[in-house]
């Protein structure tokens, strides 16, 4: 795949997970119509950095702690960075922002493009169960949110967000376990 096919799939790929949150939250949550829009123009720039850093986490001789580096460190800054300082969502100063649920979304939006434009011929099965489980909650989640009375939508929506989006870390330990041979 040539360098723009692959940092359009990347960004694509990352978009997605990101945008069903965002739009659940931001819209049929909170109604910020506002906030939603600007979402969908900073996550292309916040992505298009995350691709180019995968340049410099491939050039580590060993793959897995390549990988692994890369998801500590892209997980670790939409929380600390985004959510915290950004967003105002750290412990001490929204103790009710979960904390997991935010870790892991992070990690679904910076984890899911690398492993989509990965390479790696043995990766196929990993990415269709993606896919599979992906569209399964958004079809079962964005529906929901749009029936749920306007009082429920915030704890119901939370909470499936912070359920679907920890369990996506199978998904990841597999592929940081069987499959950061090759992502050259």
């Amino acid at each position: 795949m040539d360098t723009k096919k692959s940092i359009l799939k990347f960004i694509f790929v990352g978009y997605l997970f990101a945008q069903v949150i965002e739009f659940q939250f931001n819209i049929l949550i909170t109604g910020n119509i506002g906030n939603w829009i600007f979402t969908l123009l900073f996550y292309p720039l916040l992505l298009t950095l995350a691709y180019y850093s995968t340049k410099l986490i491939n050039n580590i001789q060993n793959k897995q702690l390549g990988n692994f580096l890369y998801f500590l460190f892209w997980s670790c800054f939409g929380l600390f960075i985004m959510e915290w300082t950004i967003i105002g969502n750290s412990p001490w100063s929204n103790p009710d922002a979960n904390q997991l649920g935010m870790f892991s979304f992070w990690a679904a939006v910076f984890m899911m493009p690398k492993i989509f434009t990965d390479k790696n011929e043995h990766l196929k099965n990993l990415k269709k169960n993606i896919t599979y489980y992906f569209v399964a909650y958004a079809l079962i989640t964005t529906p929901l949110g749009l029936v749920l009375p306007q009082n429920l939508r915030l704890f119901v929506l939370v909470w499936f967000e912070i359920i679907g989006y920890t369990a996506m870390h199978l998904f990841y330990f597999s592929y940081l376990k069987n499959y950061s041979i090759s992502t050259k």
